[in-house]
């Protein structure tokens, strides 16, 4: 499964939403490649805790400087989780003739992965990986209107490089501002976006924490569950948006 998480709306936790979806893949038992592709905007190798362990980036295995296999990072020493940053600064030239798609298939050879999941910006890289690489977007929307607005937006760019396989992901998702009708609700977000739901990550503090300090999350928390059942509607699992997750559902999130 080629995965490309995506929006054109920025600061709504695309990046935190590619790693957790990575390491619930990998806890079961997949061999998960995850590639930064926000060329000159990367931030993966922080919130892995490997911005000190980047040698090589995807643009060196876009230019041919240097193989897939030694372009991979295996992040808290996962066995089959693998990762591959992103440039701080890129020449445009790296990526010219469809260089990107080659590189993104070399990775995946390297590392015989199950999973590919790529997270990048709506409106640069984005349309390409669709035209040419990716079979599934998960558009990622938060509950501010703007955000919301991007994310039909962002599908509708990637249908028209040939993606239709879009899904949306309700991320840091508060129950209390929908509670009070702050905030939106689900059912308003999924009719703002015109995109199909696979699933809603709660707002965590942990999760931020974890981020800011590149560890691992703990397996404890809600959020990690949330991971979990996208991970395995993914996969065409039977999951329902709140399994495990300790909320109670009301009429007033909905």
């Amino acid at each position: 499964m080629r995965i490309l998480v995506t929006s054109s709306k920025g600061g709504i936790g695309k990046s935190t939403l590619s790693v957790g979806l990575a390491v619930a893949f990998a806890k079961m038992g997949r061999r998960v490649l995850l590639c930064d592709c926000d060329l000159g905007g990367r931030c993966l190798d922080m919130l892995l805790g490997e911005e000190n362990n980047v040698l090589f980036d995807i643009s060196d295995v876009a230019s041919g400087r240097t193989d897939g296999k030694s372009a991979l990072i295996n992040p808290w020493e996962t066995e089959n989780l693998f990762f591959c940053p992103a440039p701080a600064v890129y020449d445009p030239e790296d990526f010219k003739d469809g260089a990107l798609m080659r590189a993104l298939r070399d990775l995946e050879a390297a590392c015989s992965a199950d999973h590919v999941i790529c997270d990048t910006a709506g409106t640069v890289f984005a349309p390409d990986i669709a035209g040419g690489f990716a079979e599934t977007a998960l558009v990622v929307s938060t509950q501010q209107p703007a955000s919301v607005r991007a994310a039909e937006t962002t599908a509708v760019i990637l249908s028209e490089r040939g993606l239709t396989d879009s899904r949306l992901i309700i991320n840091m998702f508060e129950w209390q501002s929908a509670e009070k009708g702050i905030r939106s609700g689900i059912i308003d977000m999924i009719d703002g976006a015109g995109i199909r739901c696979e699933g809603i990550v709660p707002y965590s503090r942990s999760l931020m924490l974890a981020g800011e300090a590149g560890r691992p999350v703990s397996e404890r928390i809600p959020v990690m569950q949330a991971f979990k059942n996208i991970a395995a509607r993914l996969e065409g699992d039977t999951v329902k948006l709140f399994t495990g997750i300790p909320k109670a559902v009301s009429r007033k999130i909905l």
